[in-house]
């Protein structure tokens, strides 16, 4: 099969992967947000299944069923973040 314009063909397989396998996942997990439905490994392992290759059966896919680790870590980094512009405000203004 010959593909004169690579942009384009990688554009198609691009398209045909959100509405067919991304679109299809996020649907099944009730939105866009990352779950133990919709992460990397889930999305890797039905593209590959869409176009036609086998998924190794030696690979474990990990679960992503705790993503409120990640929404706590990142809650956590902006209330330092936070913290230490406020503590450096205060001690700048009182030391000026």
């Amino acid at each position: 099969m010959k593909f004169p314009n690579p942009i384009r063909f990688l554009q198609e397989m691009e398209h045909d992967l959100v509405v067919n396998v991304y679109d299809k996942l996020c649907s099944q997990n009730g939105g866009s947000q990352w779950t133990s439905i919709l992460n990397c490994q889930i999305t890797t392992r039905e593209s590959i299944r869409y176009f036609g290759g086998k998924y190794p059966n030696g690979i474990k896919v990990i679960s992503d069923c705790m993503p409120h680790l990640v929404d706590i870590y990142l809650q956590s980094c902006l209330l330092t973040s936070v913290l230490n512009e406020k503590t450096d405000d205060k001690f700048n203004k009182t030391n000026c």
